[in-house]
């Protein structure tokens, strides 16, 4: 009578094994962990996945993390709220409202909350298209570094600043976004400023932004994709831009007195203190123009404007494939015009400037052009490919009383222009040096005037570049061959992360060696 009885048990630890148990060595049934979280069947909510068990941490995943029978925290766009916005009107500080993957079509403001609003599948999967032919998001009411925008496409908006996004005051942050397809029209007497992101008067924080395919046309346009701005003379702001890339924006200027300045970025200094202070490290500035039919143009990719000194730092931007035209025209990938006396004022490292164009009746600066009063540090430059209707192939300027401009480092390479290629200027007697670089192959003359350039420690090389081939430089590989002249070089200005001279141009040196996570 004993067998059945071993058999009736090994049949129902068979059937406990079944629905979620399993033997110990001493034959008795134990609940299954089988993702090894700690929590067995019974008590897990999700058994094949590790991330989810009692005490897990809440996400915003459309997932039940915690096993607690509520899906996600915070504010949930669809489940609890029909809107965003919504969600955004009943949220307090330190909430999340978290936002499914969808198109929603409507206009948010943060209201003043210091909130992170959250597209957790990102811009690919999640969009904001605009409605009323009004901004797409607002934040203008002061938000602290804890309001927060990530992870949406940003489109459909029309407005004359930040049609896109609109940032004044504060310091929220902006992260993982496209912002793409925004317009303003203003028309005579009206100015179009950032139309796909306008951040005025602010700290704020951008983070792996990409701004696209924005148009601007008006009496006068600042940044058709992007605006960095301040008016203020008692308040100092510092904007910090990381891994953030301006294409295919363009700006148009429609009447005789106007100007386009910035077809991709305008940071303007309003303010005589010069209280705007802004970085940026990391991005692709390509594709963007700036037309003026038929006033004044600046900067097709990048425009610095206004009435005090700028102070600008940039690095590891790869600006390529600009073009400023009109009838007067100041730099082809960044552009520089106003300003007052003062000591150096931008300086930018580590940066690629290809196949730019400054086109006028009289256009200075195809890679980089600086009127009245700027003082420049550019260092472990790539200029390749640049060119000017005027002066300056490379680097133009114009004014009497231009500062220092110092090029060091850097490839100069390919570059044209009617009076010099490399260095060219409109007047004045300016203060150039051109050091530890390599200057090759561009149209004659080089300089302008070549008694007032410091003229030292340079090569005359093919750089040996890895890849030049494609139509757009922006898919040019400008890294050097092991074999480049550029290559630890024999006079260098500073040293390579090995010890080693510096390599000449962009990723050579302190900044640019090595530095290849985050830009081209």
């Amino acid at each position: 009578m004993t067998r059945p009885s071993i058999t009736l048990a090994v049949l129902l630890a068979a059937c406990n094994n079944q629905k979620g148990a399993t033997l110990n060595n001493n034959g008795a049934s134990m609940p299954v962990d089988a993702d090894g979280d700690g929590y067995d069947v019974f008590h897990d909510c999700d058994d094949g996945d590790p991330n989810v068990h009692p005490g897990a941490d809440e996400v915003c995943n459309s997932v039940d993390d915690d096993c607690d029978g509520t899906v996600d925290f915070g504010f949930t766009v669809n489940a609890q709220f029909a809107t965003i916005q919504d969600a955004i009107d009943a949220a307090q500080d330190g909430d999340v409202v978290c936002v499914p993957p969808g198109k929603y079509e409507e206009d948010i403001n943060f209201l003043g909350k210091d909130i992170e609003v959250y597209g957790y599948e990102g811009p690919d999967q999640t969009t904001i298209v605009g409605v009323e032919r009004t901004r797409v998001v607002t934040l203008a009411s002061g938000e602290g570094p804890d309001a927060w925008l990530h992870g949406f496409t940003i489109t459909g908006g029309f407005a004359e600043t930040g049609a896109g996004i609109y940032v004044v005051e504060g310091a929220p942050t902006l992260e993982d976004l496209v912002v793409e397809g925004n317009e303003c029209a203003a028309g005579e007497g009206s100015t179009c400023r950032g139309t796909g992101v306008a951040v005025v008067d602010a700290d704020a924080t951008l983070i792996d932004v990409e701004i696209r395919g924005n148009r601007a046309e008006a009496a006068e346009v600042c940044g058709a994709g992007l605006y960095v701005g301040s008016s203020s003379t008692t308040t100092s702001v510092s904007p910090e831009l990381t891994d953030v890339s301006v294409l295919d924006n363009y700006a148009t200027a429609i009447i005789e007195e106007g100007a386009a300045a910035g077809g991709g970025a305008c940071f303007e200094w309003l303010a005589s203190s010069g209280n705007l202070q802004p970085t940026w490290d990391g991005g692709t500035v390509a594709g963007n123009a700036a037309t003026a039919m038929p006033p004044s143009a600046v900067g097709g990719g990048i425009a610095l404007v206004g009435d005090s000194l700028p102070n600008f730092q940039a690095m590891h931007l790869f600006v390529a494939d600009n073009t400023a035209t009109g009838r007067e025209v100041v730099g082809g990938g960044l552009g520089h015009r106003g300003g007052a006396p003062g000591e150096e004022a931008i300086r930018i490292d580590a940066s690629v400037f290809a196949n730019n164009r400054a086109d006028g009746d009289l256009a200075i600066g195809g890679a980089i052009g600086l009127d009245d009063y700027l003082s420049a540090g550019l260092w472990h430059l790539d200029l390749v490919g640049n060119e000017a209707s005027t002066a300056g192939g490379a680097v133009g300027f114009a004014g009497s009383d231009t500062g220092y401009i110092g090029l060091l480092a850097s490839n100069v390479v390919s570059n044209r222009a009617v009076e010099g290629s490399v260095f060219g200027w409109i007047d004045g007697s300016p203060d150039l040096e051109v050091g530890y670089s390599d200057i090759y192959d561009n149209g004659d003359p080089e300089y302008a005037d070549p008694a007032l350039v410091d003229d030292h420690d340079n090569i005359a090389a093919d750089p040996l570049y890895l890849g030049t081939g494609a139509s757009s430089a922006v898919n040019w590989d400008l890294h050097l061959d092991p074999s480049s002249p550029c290559v630890d070089p024999a006079a260098s200005i500073d040293t390579d992360p090995n010890g080693s001279p510096g390599d000449i141009g962009a990723y050579g040196g302190t900044y640019g060696s090595g530095y290849h996570a985050h830009w081209k």
